[in-house]
């Protein structure tokens, strides 16, 4: 599905420096490291927003790509629900992925507020959602646990369990995904990739 080859990635330094991989279907990949080792660049790079300064990217052409990063990517003046059905609308998904998003992220109670105004944690939900409903094959998840309480955990955990695509999870809390990871990465600071 994916394959990285010397991917290398310099902002005023090299952050990032001849990192190869390949990624398939199935794979629950946990992909840990220290602040500033590069997660969120590599992250970043896997999921083809933002081009490396050096390597190759290359990606089945049937992937359909989906993530939750710092940004939520919500309209903050917007209702959980208004920006559910945007996201779909301009997906062209049918109404009724909205109806499951609301359902699987356990959004009911808080769907009529605006994003502005919702918790970090409920944010985090609502961009889980948005990221989720459009059935991607391919979750890039950057620290999706942030904030999430006990049952907002319990809805990631099912829902990561019933994936059956490929999953990306950049996280400071490795325990926690663990269980259900099958691979983990680990970027070091001298931008060596390692296979645990």
């Amino acid at each position: 599905m994916l394959s990285l080859q010397n991917i290398g990635h310099h902002y005023q330094h090299w952050v990032l420096k001849d990192v190869s991989m390949k990624l398939r279907v199935g794979q629950r990949c946990i992909l840990t490291g220290a602040n500033g080792s590069g997660k969120t660049t590599l992250l970043k790079i896997c999921a083809g927003l933002l081009t490396s300064t050096q390597g190759k990217r290359i990606i089945d052409r049937d992937t359909k790509v989906s993530c939750v990063l710092a940004s939520s990517f919500l309209y903050a003046e917007l209702t959980v629900l208004e920006n559910l059905k945007l996201y779909a609308t301009l997906q062209n998904q049918k109404s009724d992925v909205v109806d499951w998003a609301i359902h699987t992220w356990g959004l009911k109670s808080f769907m009529q507020q605006s994003v502005a105004t919702l918790s970090l944690g409920q944010t985090q939900r609502a961009s889980l959602a948005r990221a989720t409903f459009s059935s991607p094959n391919f979750l890039c998840l950057d620290e999706p646990s942030n904030a999430l309480d006990a049952e907002g955990l319990g809805l990631l955990e099912a829902y990561l369990q019933s994936f059956d695509g490929l999953a990306l999870i950049a996280t400071h809390d490795p325990g926690s995904f663990e269980p259900l990871a099958n691979t983990h990465l680990r970027l070091h600071d001298d931008h060596r990739l390692e296979l645990r």
